[in-house]
């Protein structure tokens, strides 16, 4: 019987995160199921996983089997507060280089706007972007998966509860004044959101955000160190450096493979348009975190998306313009890309895409 790979045999990068989560919020992760009497290290075999490189400093896990972790346990809890819980485990320090180049950081300001320009390192399917404008700084958080998909929602429910939390231990009043929004609809346990972060929430807006006051944004760290933050910020500066080199390529193959709509090429025309043989693009892409099924997937997901919602084209007219001749093929495909039926999708009235 071959041996189950430990994370540190999953030939991953230890000093380079990007498409990766540290494994500190893994080992956080397991502590916190199993005080919940969720068999943590059963989850981790059934995904091929062994708990041994877990404590690893620098030990890293790939994004995608670190979202197949958080729905494995999702599916072992009924308690919508559990994430909201969790991400409260996860404060800066859990971050790795980014976390201690924010601990550096001389203001509140500077260390979400620096959270949010190295955030690739620590992603995991989601992305932050920063804006300053009069009275206030927004975090938008973007999104690649659905955003009515339970994996979006959990990952949401995560980071809004580390931002807010991480926030509110630095500022006098508790953060009474964050406006908290969110871009998918209204969750059955909504009730909670307030309970967890303090605040009414707003649901089914534009995009998910946090706006953080002005003077939120000059409260002082008395923990600040000019000279480590430079040193952190240079290291965290290359490592984001490497993930661009690497999705050059990424946004290449995707290009090409929506070049013409409703027409898939096959991964060999793909590699010869980038002048590549099979085998070198494989690898590429495999050394990106990704493959080529997964990024046509992507693509097929959105495109079904945006027909849905855009057309009047019957389900099967959609599933056929997308690849599937079979329709009962198409919806179990739709359902494992989105978490929702086509039917579900197209009745909702907001564009998921």
């Amino acid at each position: 019987m071959t041996e189950a790979p430990t994370f540190k045999s999953m030939k991953l990068r230890q000093s380079t995160y990007g498409h990766y989560v540290p494994c500190s919020h893994v080992a956080l992760l397991a502590n916190f199921a199993e005080h919940d009497n969720i068999g943590f290290d059963q989850l981790l075999r059934d995904l091929g996983l062994q708990n041994a490189a877990i404590g690893g400093s620098r030990a890293v896990i790939p994004a995608p089997k670190y979202t197949e972790l958080l729905l494995a346990v999702d599916a072992h809890t009924s308690d919508r507060s559990f994430w909201f819980r969790f991400g409260r485990t996860l404060d800066f320090p859990a971050h790795g280089i980014l976390g201690q180049a924010i601990l550096c950081t001389p203001t509140l300001g500077d260390a979400l706007e620096t959270l949010a320009e190295f955030y690739p390192m620590i992603s995991c399917g989601s992305a932050l972007r920063s804006e300053r404008k009069k009275g206030h700084l927004s975090l938008h958080i973007l999104r690649l998966s659905p955003i009515e998909a339970r994996e979006s929602i959990i990952r949401s429910e995560i980071l809004v509860s580390t931002l807010f939390h991480a926030i509110q231990q630095r500022l006098p009043d508790g953060g009474a004044r964050l406006q908290l929004q969110f871009d998918y609809s209204r969750p059955a346990h909504h009730a909670l959101y307030e309970i967890h972060l303090g605040q009414v929430c707003t649901f089914a807006a534009d995009q998910s955000k946090l706006i953080i006051p002005a003077d939120y944004l000059q409260v002082e760290n008395l923990q600040a160190n000019p000279v480590m933050y430079k040193m952190f910020q240079e290291e965290c500066r290359l490592v984001v450096s490497l993930l661009e080199s690497q999705n050059t390529l990424i946004s290449q193959v995707k290009q090409l493979i929506a070049a013409v709509p409703d027409r898939y090429p096959h991964a060999a025309e793909v590699a010869r348009q980038l002048g590549l043989s099979d085998r070198s693009l494989s690898r590429h892409l495999k050394n990106a975190n990704t493959s080529f099924l997964r990024v046509l997937n992507q693509s097929k997901s959105r495109r079904a998306v945006q027909l849905l919602k855009t057309t009047a084209f019957s389900i099967d007219e959609i599933g056929f313009r997308v690849g599937y001749n079979n329709s009962a093929n198409f919806r179990r495909a739709f359902v494992k890309w989105t978490g929702k039926t086509p039917s579900a999708v197209r009745a909702s009235g907001k564009v998921l895409i």
